[in-house]
This record gives C-alpha cells, structure tokens and sequence, in this order.
C-alpha cells in the first residue's frame, strides 16, 4: 500500500502471534500507526499479520525479495519469542535485511534486545516519529547516531541513543482503516477495537506501563477522536468500539467533549474504556449519565485488592473503602463495570486476601449482568519495581536475580500459567491457587455453572458448592478443598475470566428514564469529516 506513485522504497512490517487461540483476533493498531507515518513520508508499506494463518511465513519471503527494511513487534511473554522466531526465519533468507524491533518487550529490554543474532535496531516507546528517520536513514546508507530513542547493533556497530519524551499523539496521522483492512478484525458482534491516547498518568508499581513512561499521557482532541470514529465505523462498519486506552479519563473535560460530540453528530456506536479510580472519582453522577447517553458500554476499573494497605504499597491510589460506592454510581448511570483483582501480591496475607473477596462480594451484591471481575494472579516484571523486588529475593527454590539475558527474558512466565509463587509461603500459594482457579470463578464468574451444561445433576452440585465458596472467599479459608478435588474428578475447569468473548453491542444495561429536559440522540449521520477527507 501507498499514498504516493513514486515511493522512497518498500518496508514491510510483521505483526506475530500474540498468544496460540488469541480471541478477540484485534487489530494491530501499534503497526498500523507505524504503517501509517511511513506511508505519509512517502514509503510503500506491506503488512502483514501472522495470526492470518501460516501461509504468512511465504508472504514475508516474498515480500521481502524487493524490502529494504522489515519492523516486527515484540510484546512480553509469547510474542517476543515468536518475534526472535521470527527474525532468525528471515536472517536465514535474507542476512543483509536490517530487521527493527518495536513493541513493549523491545522498549523494555533495548540493551538485551539489540544482542540478538537476528535484531539490529530496538525502538524505545511508540515508533511513530523514530521509524521514518531509521527508514530515512537505512536507505541513505547514514548511522542512526544520534537518532532519539533507538538502540542499534546495525552494522556491528553498537549505538544506544538518549531516550526522548513521549511523542505527542495529537502529531500523528489518522490511519486509513480502509486501506490497511480493517473490516476484517470487525469481530461478528460489530466490536472493532481503537485507541485515543497513550501512557497512563498513574503510578502503579507493579505495571509494565510504569517502567517505560511513568506518569506520562498523551491525547488525541475530542474533535480528532470523533472524526476516526466515524472513520472506522465507515470503514468496517463496526457498531462498537473496544476502546484499548490504558486510562480513557485522565481528562474529565476531555471525555465530556468527546461525549458531546458523539451525541451532536449522532454518532451511534458503543464503547467500552478502561479508567483509573483517581480520575472516575472526581466524575458526577451528570457526567456518566452522559457518557451512557453517548454510548459508553462498559467502564474497566481496577482495584487490584481489598487491602488498603496492599492498595498502598503498589501505589494505586485507590480509596478501597470507597471503590464500591464509585462502582455504584457507574451502574447506577447505566454503564456496565469491569474489575480488576491480583491474588499474591508480595507480603499479602490471609486478611488482605478476606479483605480483597469481601469487598468483592460488596461489589457483587449489583449483580454479575452489572460487574464482571477479571482475576490475574502477580507476575513479577523484570523491570517493574515490585518485579525487582521480588526476584531479588532469595527464597524457597529460586535464587536471587538482579539481571537476565535476552534469552531468559524471550522464555520469560509472563503468562498466566500457575507457576510457582515464590515469594508466598507455600501454605499461602496454595490458598492463593485454589481461590484463583475454582472458588472465585465459581462465585464471581457469571458463565462458571455453564461447565455443567447437559448435565444437570452437577450443576445442582456446583450451585451447592457455589454456597460453600461464598463462605471460604469470606473469611479466605481453603483448607480441606474437598469441592475443588470433587470437580477435579467429576466437573471442568473453570473459566479464568468474566465471559469467553465479546457481548452484543446492544447488550446494555438499562439507562434510567430520562429526566425533563433531556432529549433522545439525534439519528446517525453520513457525512464525512475533514480528518477523513484530507487522505
């Protein structure tokens, strides 16, 4: 693809598999705005997504016969080892091809990164500026010296460039959705995912986020975020947007705008967002009226933990007392929320983990139709400070570990896989697993009865122990687990998450009636918007 006849030359950019089963398949929007910026300085782009099937492997041979440079991305856990797969199927092809690195793990680990056989440029944070002056400087043969933000061993050559400030989103320009494809990631039930800003302006110490840009935040303006909304829902006819910022609501008048907009243009799409409980709490009941007026579907919160004072020690500025009466006046407005929770926060205790149910089952009482929960058992970032600490630690079998190689972090458990907790006792561990893979879904997960479906003798069973895990959650008693060993032997696993895909978009909660004055969405228009015009 190309915006212009006579192109510069031809980059090809490789989006690898995320995690075998993936579901939602999303778009690869950190791509596409890479794609993008190259496109408008004049390069031709080819990209290509592996999830497509393993026919993409050919295509990336191909495609590269006439490329003169070739991005991939590298997220952590399962991507940044398909990445390194990746990169050495290309080598073997094509040893003079510069491959460049992007994505979280490359932005994390650009020191290990660039001591890969097969990688010879990292780029550090989003690459939308970076690329084009590697692309630029690649195909003029000139040292990335000098160039903000990129580490290189091109040429044998090791270079480690300052890290510059987040680039300004507002700077970027709109993808052209229809050009990169993106109706085929409209999932059946009208989703398509989309963001509007980048960095997340919290603190939390266990978050990836708050190693490469602590407290930063950048936003694209309401009139801007409106304008590609009604792009992509032209282009792929989505009725929904997943909405992939790590904080929507940093901006209240931002949000207020972008909700205004959407209801003068009768722009009639919902939308699900992620907020921190810093900023929805400063929102008025007003304010997420209006957002459910607007279409908002679903609000993603996380709490973490009941305890206060785990609350505090990871910095997430969380009042937890107050979280349920914030998760009440969003239900209240028609808006649907989603909660976050870790099991095995280091130094948690049977009482912080009381605490985290008990106020779980506060939220609960809303109904699961209301709430869903999330549940993750802690990972330990390498980079994170709670991840340091913790595997500085020298307890039960692991060893102390301050630095790893690039190896080590490509094969790094960053997944969800019930690996051992080394940092709790193992009588801890134990109550932790337990309550993460049976009693918690069993309580909190509205689909976890469907793992009896046609056999309706254990669901009678399952509704009984569904009763006893209420009381276990409550005082975070797991001794004994003769209804875990029971569906061992008789039942299924249960799920590890709220539902097992994406729900209709007309799938609301219901909106009070509206008060005097207020009037119904005007009907959708077809008009173009000029952001949309100028490609």
């Amino acid at each position: 693809m190309k915006l212009v006849t006579d192109t510069k030359g031809k980059v090809v950019l490789f989006f690898p598999v995320v995690w075998e089963g993936q579901y939602p398949t999303w778009a690869p929007l950190c791509m596409w705005a890479i794609g993008t910026a190259l496109l408008h300085d004049g390069y031709e782009v080819v990209m290509i997504d592996e999830r497509a099937g393993p026919e993409t492997r050919d295509e990336l041979l191909t495609e590269l016969a006439d490329a003169m440079l070739l991005g991939i991305s590298g997220k952590l856990g399962g991507q940044c080892l398909r990445m390194e797969q990746v990169a050495a199927f290309v080598k073997q092809h094509r040893p003079d091809m510069p491959i460049v690195a992007g994505g979280w793990f490359p932005s994390l680990y650009p020191d290990e990164t660039i001591t890969s056989d097969n990688i010879d440029i990292a780029i550090v944070g989003p690459g939308d500026e970076s690329i084009v002056e590697v692309a630029n400087r690649v195909r003029e043969s000139r040292s990335l010296d000098g160039v903000a933000n990129v580490f290189s061993s091109l040429g044998g050559q090791v270079i480690k460039n300052e890290l510059g400030p987040l680039p300004r989103i507002e700077n970027t320009h709109p993808i052209p959705w229809k050009l990169f494809g993106a109706r085929r990631y409209r999932h059946p039930h009208g989703w398509v995912n989309f963001f509007t800003s980048r960095g997340c302006p919290g603190g939390c110490t266990f978050c990836a986020v708050m190693c490469l840009d602590p407290r930063k935040w950048t936003a694209l303006p309401p009139e801007r975020v409106v304008d590609d909304m009604e792009a992509i829902a032209r282009a792929t006819g989505a009725t929904a947007l997943q909405i992939m910022d790590t904080e929507f609501c940093a901006s209240i008048s931002r949000v207020v705008k972008i909700c205004t907009l959407m209801l003068e243009r009768g722009l009639n799409l919902r939308f699900n967002i992620l907020g921190r409980y810093h900023g929805l709490r400063r929102m008025t009941d007003e304010q997420f009226m209006l957002m459910r007026k607007a279409g908002c579907n679903e609000i993603e919160i996380g709490l973490e933990t009941g305890s206060q004072r785990l609350s505090d020690q990871i910095n997430k500025q969380v009042d937890v007392e107050d979280f349920p009466n914030l998760v009440r006046r969003v239900v209240k407005a028609g808006i649907r929320v989603r909660t976050n929770i870790i099991v095995g926060i280091p130094n948690e205790t049977r009482r912080d983990l009381a605490q985290t149910f008990q106020k779980m089952l506060d939220i609960r009482t809303l109904g699961l139709r209301a709430v869903r929960f999330q549940m993750f058992r802690f990972t330990p970032i390498p980079d994170a400070p709670d991840g340091k600490a913790v595997l500085a630690m020298s307890v039960r079998s692991h060893k102390a570990r301050t630095s790893f190689t690039y190896d080590e972090l490509i094969n790094f458990p960053f997944n969800e896989s019930l690996g051992e907790m080394f940092w709790l006792s193992a009588r801890r561990e134990r109550a932790v697993n337990r309550a993460y893979s049976f009693y918690a879904p069993l309580v909190f997960y509205k689909n976890s009865l469907d793992t009896a479906n046609g056999r309706p003798v254990w669901r009678k069973v399952l509704q009984l122990f569904h009763v006893l895990a209420k009381w276990r959650l409550h005082h975070a008693v797991f001794a004994f687990p003769f209804e875990l060993w029971l569906n061992r032997l008789f039942g299924k696993r249960m799920p590890l998450g709220a539902d097992e895909g994406i729900s209709p978009a007309d799938e609301q909660l219901p909106m009070r009636p509206p008060e005097m004055g207020q009037n119904p969405p005007p009907p959708l228009t077809t008009s173009e918007p000029a952001s949309a015009k100028a490609l």
